[in-house]
This record gives C-alpha cells, structure tokens and sequence, in this order.
C-alpha cells in the first residue's frame, strides 16, 4: 500500500501526522472580496456565516496550530505537544508545513513539507524523512486525505458550519494588534463526532481510522472564536477536544475489558486536549522559494484519493 509507505516515511514518531479520517476533499472556491462586520452582522443569527464567508474568500495565510494532550495512563502521568507552522496559498496550491513534537517536555522529533504545482500544473508532496528528501505527485483529494488536519481553511470551515449558540463579547480585544470579538459557541452533541473525524483532530495522536461508533455519547464541545472586526476573518481559534477522547477511550476499553487478554486494562484518563490555532496575515502571506535540496528530492509512486482511504 502507498499509504503504508507514505507512513513510514513521514511519521518520524509515535505521533503520526496522516489525517486518514478526513473526508473532505479539494480547496474550496472562493474569491478576494472581504466581509466587513456591521452591527446587522454580528447578531447571533448572522457572525458566523459572516465568519465562514470571510474563511472562504481567503487566498493565503500563516498559521500556527498547537496541540497539547495531557493525559494519565496506569498512574502516571504523560503530555504531548504538537506545535505545527503552516504557510498556505489556495491558488496555485503552495503549503510549507513544520512540526516540532515534544514528549514529557522534551523534543521528540520535527518534520518539514512542501506542497507545489509545478509548471505543468501537477501538484508534488515533498516530505523530508531522517536526512533524505522524497517526493510524489498528489490530487488535491489525496493531499487533503494525508494532511488535511493542518488545512486551517478546511478546518474552520468543518468547524463554523457545525458551530452553534454564538455569544458575542460586547467589546472589542487585540490579537496581533487585530481588533476581534471574542465568540463562543458550542458543537451540539449529534455534530461532535463528524466534526472530530472530518477535521482529523486525532491523527497526531495515531487515530486515523475513528468512526462515529467510537464516539458514541459524546458530549457537546466549546469553541472560542477572534473574529476581527474589520474584515470578519478568524483570526484564532480554539477547543478543548479532551472530552471527546476520553469518550472514545472509554467506549474501546468498554469493547475489550472482558476479553482474553485484558484483565489487566485500565482506563485512560484523558486530562485534557486543547487545539489553538492562531492565523496571520491573511491574504497578505508572503510566499517563499522551494530548496533546491527539495526539488531535488528522490521521486515515489504517486498518490491518488483510493489509496489514502
């Protein structure tokens, strides 16, 4: 399987970094027009279509996602945090993607992609494995069904459209000298399992195959919006999943606590799973050049959307 080999190239610890559970597919459309909030706007009936419409229309943008789990396993206790740095063009299709893991505190491992279309207009994966830098050609559907949880416009568009009850603060706050509203919603509990799956909030944790079996009785799930004021654009965002996972943990030991084998299982307490993820200039992201040493990279199979699934 190309999937398997895509694997062992790139995930350069216990923490894999392939969204197998995405489901969607390519970029969205969209355009340069902005949406500016007016009063009418930031009713509760209106801020968060304004906020997805505002998440559509943008064509480049910085981004940093951070991951921390902290969580209690045969009494001791263990973190992991993934902080990810993503640059994204929609058209042409440009991403630059790091990640820094670390492990109890300490750093664990880092891995870099590229995503180019070349002049031909064929898009590559560049991922670099230990020293040595592999490549393959991708549809936009397969490139969303290996790392699809760190496409923050996919993302956040998974995110408002399962989005409810929006509080919005009566003031405006700063983020990077931004002014925002600050807006809470909750994702009622019916949509908590296709938003986990589809956004692929797991997969740095190795769970790439989750079904909404896995989280049944799943619970409602916060999220915090900054949505300027100006241009309507979410400028951060973010949600404690921990709960979600701790259903998911306790519906796989409930599976097999009395199986052959398990006498000695216990259950994982899952303290908490907090996602933020800040985005920077939007639409005015700056572009950089691909390595010659990535360019140069060793080629493999390509990859299309029946083998990533």
């Amino acid at each position: 399987m190309v999937l398997r080999k895509m694997t062992a190239i790139c995930a350069l610890c216990a923490l894999s970094v392939f969204a197998g559970g995405c489901s969607n597919g390519a970029e969205q459309q969209s355009t340069a027009e902005q949406s500016s909030l007016s009063q009418e706007s930031l009713s509760a009936e209106n801020i968060l279509e304004t906020a997805k419409q505002s998440n559509n229309n943008a064509q480049s943008y910085n981004a940093t996602m951070d991951v921390y789990f902290e969580f209690e396993n045969n009494g001791s206790e263990m973190n992991a945090e993934v902080v990810t740095n993503i640059l994204s063009f929609t058209e042409p299709v440009f991403k630059h993607i790091t990640m820094d893991v670390k492990q109890n505190g300490s750093n664990a491992s880092k891995s870099d992609f590229y995503v180019d279309v070349d002049d031909s207009g064929s898009m590559y994966l560049y991922a670099l494995y230990e020293s040595d830098w592999y490549k393959m050609k991708v549809d936009a559907a397969a490139l969303f069904g290996v790392l699809g949880q760190y496409d923050i416009k996919a993302v956040l568009d998974i995110l408002l459209t399962n989005s409810t009850n929006p509080v919005v603060s009566e003031e405006t706050e700063k983020i990077n000298g931004v002014d925002v509203y600050k807006v809470d919603c909750v994702i009622p509990p019916e949509k908590v399992p296709e938003t986990i799956i589809n956004t692929g909030v797991f997969v740095v944790n190795g769970m790439l195959y989750l079904t909404e079996e896995h989280l049944s009785g799943a619970g409602e799930m916060p999220v915090t919006y900054y949505i300027s004021a100006e241009t309507g654009d979410v400028v951060d965002f973010s949600f404690d999943a921990g709960p979600a996972y701790q259903t998911i943990s306790d519906n796989m030991f409930n599976a097999v606590k009395d199986l052959e084998g398990y006498e000695n299982a216990q259950k994982l307490v899952i303290n908490s799973f907090n996602v933020d993820v800040n985005v920077d200039d939007i639409n005015s992201a700056e572009r950089i050049d691909v390595p010659d040493e990535v360019l140069a990279a060793q080629e493999m199979e390509d990859i299309s959307v029946e083998e990533t699934e």
